[in-house]
């Protein structure tokens, strides 16, 4: 379905003589390309910490839920569906409406402000009601992180290039899917069933720090700012 959507709904945004004339650059030159830019590769590490922590909690919150509730797969699939309910809930409505009230820089410090209070609670949460608080606030904290994550990124980058440096973020990201589960299962296993979440408290705390101080460097600037960087 989300390929026939492209196909069939999906305007192309690059008018035909950009195609024509920008030439194509290896995944490589896009990567450090972005990396030399001091606010657009910030914003890509930020984005990388973030991913980093919850696919740490993803991967290993059955393992957790075994252990402290007893559960098995039918009660940890609930909870990511509740998840994936109120996911869908904020960035389908809402995150448009917020962004233009509140700006893209707050909803990113509130969410991941969010993220890291809803990490640092899970290994506490010993009653049903405290995890559904706790996973909405991870549910509305990933609902305003990611988009305005990809709309400051997006912005940073020139017209030219938005898909490109936006597909170098995707990458990162995927790196961060494939160390995550890494870390925090090895957490898991040495220092026990809270240690990945305490771990990626610590990893949003970093970029929600990261993020004020680019946010006080730009002074009364936004993030977004131009495609210089």
């Amino acid at each position: 379905m989300a390929l026939l959507g492209v196909v069939f709904l999906l305007p192309e945004s690059r008018p035909p003589e950009a195609r024509q004339i920008t030439p194509a650059r290896s995944r490589l030159a896009a990567i450090l390309g972005a990396l030399h830019r001091p606010v657009l590769s910030r914003l890509i590490l930020i984005f990388f910490l973030v991913i980093l922590a919850f696919s740490g909690m993803e991967s290993t919150f059955a393992l957790w839920a075994m252990r402290q509730f007893g559960w098995g797969p039918s009660q940890v699939a609930y909870v990511f569906a509740y998840v994936g309910v109120l996911s869908a809930i904020l960035q389908g409505g809402m995150i448009g409406r917020l962004s233009r009230r509140f700006g893209e820089e707050r909803l990113l410090l509130v969410g991941l402000a969010l993220i890291g209070v809803g990490l640092l609670a899970l290994p506490a949460a010993r009653w049903l009601p405290l995890l559904a608080f706790v996973f909405a606030t991870l549910a509305v904290g990933m609902g305003l992180v990611q988009p305005s994550l990809n709309s400051l990124i997006s912005r940073r980058a020139g017209r030219e290039e938005q898909g490109e440096v936006l597909g170098v973020s995707q990458s990162v990201g995927s790196l961060a899917r494939v160390l995550g589960p890494l870390a925090a299962g090895f957490l898991f296993a040495e220092f026990g069933r809270g240690a990945p979440y305490l771990w990626g408290a610590a990893l949003v705390a970093a970029a929600w720090l990261l993020t004020m101080l680019l946010w006080r460097g730009a002074g009364s600037a936004s993030l977004a700012g131009d495609a210089a960087g």
